[in-house]
């Protein structure tokens, strides 16, 4: 692995932990901003929790297991992907 990436991915693994763990610990900050943005997604996929609240959570927490993972090297490309899944939404809202 290179200098770059060995030094890169890390700091860019901490936004993302930093951002899901304020997500994680006050979701109410967060849930006002994406109550439009879950309410259709809510209404089409069944699977997934009613609450706002439990959705940013449930962003939140994978953010910070994918920021982690990219940040430690494991499985890189599977924690991109995950982390990018989550800013589609977080960006749709912001």
């Amino acid at each position: 692995m290179s200098l770059l990436r060995m030094a890169g991915r890390p700091m860019l693994a901490s936004m993302f932990v930093a951002g899901g763990l304020h997500s994680l610990r006050r979701p109410q900050d967060v849930a006002p901003l994406a109550e439009p943005v879950t309410r259709p997604v809510t209404d089409r996929v069944a699977a997934l929790p009613e609450s706002t609240e439990q959705l940013v959570r449930l962003n939140g927490a994978v953010q910070v297991v994918g920021g982690i993972m990219l940040g430690l090297g494991k499985f890189p490309r599977l924690s991109a992907l995950a982390i990018a899944a989550t800013l589609v939404p977080t960006t749709l809202a912001g």
